[in-house]
């Protein structure tokens, strides 16, 4: 018989099988794609949004194996596995993902959720068998994954041309800075030949990386090892050396961290080792929490009598210790100089 309208869709569920009132309560107020079943896995009442849903006449479907209807398309050992373990109380709340193929029709994507129907009765056992098609939401996210594929490949072939192209416009200043005469012009080639090179480990370590998120300390050790090829010209005389937290950052402030570093050991090799004096340069990152310190200190010559002027590496380090929301410093270390940048807050770095 079909039962009293409540608030939800019409339930149909044969005479003396359930109560009335759970039957509704269970049923009849639901909004969703649902069966009750009997300990033998009959149907004992079904909403009306499944039998729209699925194509299935009421009248047909109650008092039948749920395993029968719909040309047997329910008949699978995936829902019987979920029945069998949902009713004996192995598994009080269970759910499963599964095809519904069905003849002359296209397959939806399903997901089955079984749960037991506790009565005053304990020998009265039931089952609420409550269905959602996600055939739809499992397609866009199908296609939302194929476009983030398809995006990452693009953006790795463009960062990997990127490093190329860097590195060819690198090749190109460190050949005119070894062929010029002059040694200014030397060393503002060789410079601009480094901050090159800073770019190109950055844009070479996000070409490997997954997402946008860099290792600090593989990107300082490319970096020192890049600037101790082209920037020293006797590497056992001067010496760079790294020392970084396990730390990883994202991309922008890997790349203002980078060019930092870049600006400061040039710095200090060009002004701490003059002649053939010998010495480290070593730059170290600090992190604890939301906070870290960056050092680049060497044990050259020290902090000059007369105050420097303020060239193009000290300018592009402050614009990039502001862009960090940082502060810096220089202090003599007794011998050599140490440049600090600190931190008040670093959400960015994790």
């Amino acid at each position: 018989m079909t039962l009293p309208q409540g608030p939800g869709p019409a339930v149909q569920q044969p005479t003396g099988s359930v109560p009335t009132g759970v039957a509704r309560d269970t049923i009849g107020e639901a909004l969703g794609r649902l069966l009750v079943l009997d300990e033998g896995f009959s149907v004992v009442a079904v909403s009306a949004a499944f039998c729209a849903g699925f194509g299935v006449d009421a009248a047909d479907t109650v008092g039948r194996s749920c395993f029968a209807f719909g040309a047997g398309a329910w008949n699978i050992p995936e829902l019987r596995r979920l029945l069998k373990a949902t009713s004996s109380g192995a598994s009080p709340a269970h759910s499963i993902e599964f095809d519904l193929k069905r003849p002359g029709q296209a397959a939806r994507r399903l997901v089955a959720k079984a749960e037991r129907l506790i009565y005053a009765e304990p020998s009265v056992t039931h089952l609420v068998l409550s269905v959602a098609d996600v055939t739809d939401l499992r397609a866009t996210e199908q296609l939302r994954e194929e476009i983030h594929q398809s995006q990452a490949l693009v953006v790795h072939e463009v960062r990997h041309r990127v490093t190329n192209s860097l590195q060819i416009v690198a090749s190109v200043l460190l050949l005119n800075a070894r062929a010029t005469q002059s040694e200014d012009a030397r060393g503002q080639l060789e410079a601009a030949y480094s901050r090159v090179m800073a770019v190109a480990a950055l844009e070479r370590q996000l070409s490997e990386a997954s997402d946008d998120q860099v290792e600090l300390g593989d990107y300082f050790r490319r970096l020192c090892a890049n600037m101790s090829g082209s920037a020293i010209a006797d590497p056992e005389r001067v010496v760079l050396r790294s020392f970084v937290d396990p730390v990883v950052v994202s991309s922008s402030t890997a790349a203002c961290l980078g060019m930092i570093v870049t600006e400061l050991i040039i710095n200090a090799l060009k002004h701490a080792f003059p002649g053939a004096r010998r010495g480290n340069v070593t730059v170290a990152f600090d992190a604890k929490g939301s906070d870290w310190i960056l050092t680049v200190g060497d044990n050259g010559v020290g902090m000059p009598d007369l105050p420097p002027t303020n060239g193009l590496g000290t300018e592009i380090v402050k614009a990039l210790v502001r862009q960090l929301g940082a502060s810096v410093a220089m202090s003599d270390a007794f011998p050599g100089v140490i440049a600090s940048i600190r931190s008040a807050a670093a959400p960015r770095i994790r």
